[in-house]
């Protein structure tokens, strides 16, 4: 007798885990795309102090020019990643045409 008086609780338990898988593969991660660096770089920056230094690459993301920290001597992993700023505006960007 008590499974049937369950019954009712398990139903609608069922259906918003049914609801949540499903809206869960409705919005689906798009795929990652790839730009090569030669065509995002617009300068190298280099920052020295008088004991560190620190090595940017602006580069150019949908429109947006960003600040990268990569390491030391401009080599290995990236750092962080902060938008450019020009005259105080965020600065704009276009990709370089492919080759």
């Amino acid at each position: 007798m008590p499974a049937i008086k369950t019954l009712p609780l398990l139903l609608p338990l069922a259906a918003l885990l049914a609801s949540l898988t499903a809206a869960s593969s409705v919005h689906a991660e798009p795929e990652p795309r790839s730009v090569p660096l030669e065509r995002a770089l617009i300068e190298k920056i280099r920052i020295e102090g008088r004991f560190r230094a620190w090595d940017l690459d602006k580069i150019c993301i949908d429109g947006q020019a960003y600040l990268v920290i990569v390491g030391p001597g401009g080599q290995g992993a990236p750092n962080g990643i902060a938008p450019a700023y020009k005259d105080g505006k965020p600065e704009t960007c276009q990709l370089k045409p492919a080759s």
